[in-house]
């Protein structure tokens, strides 16, 4: 079965890219009761039909959409993969051993447990739910937290880094400051690089949030419309250099937005380094919840 990929519109080769694959029985030839179990017989060839291709199954639905996410080694607009499926048993290690995401992913969440354990696709760390339940997502399942006492608490924490982006699905109304998708300043001394909702009016901020210290972008325009939004957050600096406004960026939806720059305190120089359990949902100094859907972080 070949698999293109049109719309890509930017003029730069992804390599290892890890792409979105959605299954179906509406598609020609395929038929879930021809794969084994779980999908486990599943296999993606490149363009050439020369060399395997890491995958992981997100979610394998024999009634409906199944998810997979397949990592493709040169993204091109038009670009194409082959999928194909036969009698094997043996479950390839990507699946299951975070090699889909092995160029530079730091932690990857679904964010389809609920409020049952949830667990990174790159490394298995585990994030502890509290409050937390299943809803709708913009890709597949999403979690819903309440702004009052839901959270993840996560094993993952924020390494030492000159270059640094967050990302997430979000569909919000929340307007209340100081609202964190994930951050990692723990009881306040970590150099988090946070990422969500600092101001109050629902604008996206990132940033480094540290005590006595913020620097970063708030957006200029809100998102909480109750409608699904992608947002990331890009920073990188050389080693070595004190940290300033400049090397904050913020997109919605595939575009970098118009920001204004934060700067309170004295930039520390990079790299720099959280607490060492990143929280989804939750800010451990300023104890506060954010009430949003989340997908895909």
């Amino acid at each position: 079965l070949r698999i293109s990929f049109p719309g890509y519109d930017r003029g730069e080769e992804l390599g290892y890219f890890p792409a979105l694959v959605i299954f179906n029985e509406g598609i020609t030839n395929f038929f879930y009761n021809t794969f084994m179990p779980g999908g486990s017989n599943l296999r993606f060839l490149n363009e050439a039909k020369t060399s395997e291709l890491n995958y992981e199954i997100e979610e394998w639905n024999t009634n409906g959409n199944s998810y997979v996410w397949v990592q493709v080694q040169q993204f091109t607009n038009g670009c194409s993969i082959w999928a194909y499926w036969g009698p094997s048993t043996d479950i390839l290690p990507s699946t299951t051993n975070g090699a889909t995401w092995s160029q530079g992913f730091g932690s990857v969440w679904h964010m389809r447990e609920g409020g049952s354990t949830n667990y990174d696709s790159v490394a298995r760390y585990l994030g502890t739910p509290a409050n937390v339940v299943s809803a709708t997502g913009a890709i597949d399942g999403a979690e819903y937290f309440n702004g009052t006492n839901a959270m993840i608490s996560t094993t993952y924490g924020q390494p030492s880094v000159t270059s640094y982006t967050a990302s997430a699905w979000i569909r919000t109304t929340d307007a209340a400051a100081n609202r964190m998708i994930l951050s990692d300043r723990g009881s306040g001394s970590g150099q988090s690089l946070s990422f969500g909702l600092r101001t109050a009016g629902g604008r996206p901020f990132f940033g480094l949030d540290t005590t006595g210290i913020t620097i970063g972008h708030d957006a200029d325009n809100p998102i909480n419309d109750n409608a699904w939004h992608h947002l990331a957050g890009v920073w990188t600096t050389p080693y070595g250099t004190q940290i300033a406004t400049n090397q904050f960026r913020i997109y919605v939806d595939g575009f970098e937005v118009s920001s204004t720059p934060v700067l309170v305190g004295t930039g520390p120089y990079a790299p720099l380094i959280g607490a060492g359990a990143s929280q989804i949902a939750y800010h451990q100094t300023w104890n506060t919840n954010l009430a949003a859907n989340l997908d895909e972080l």
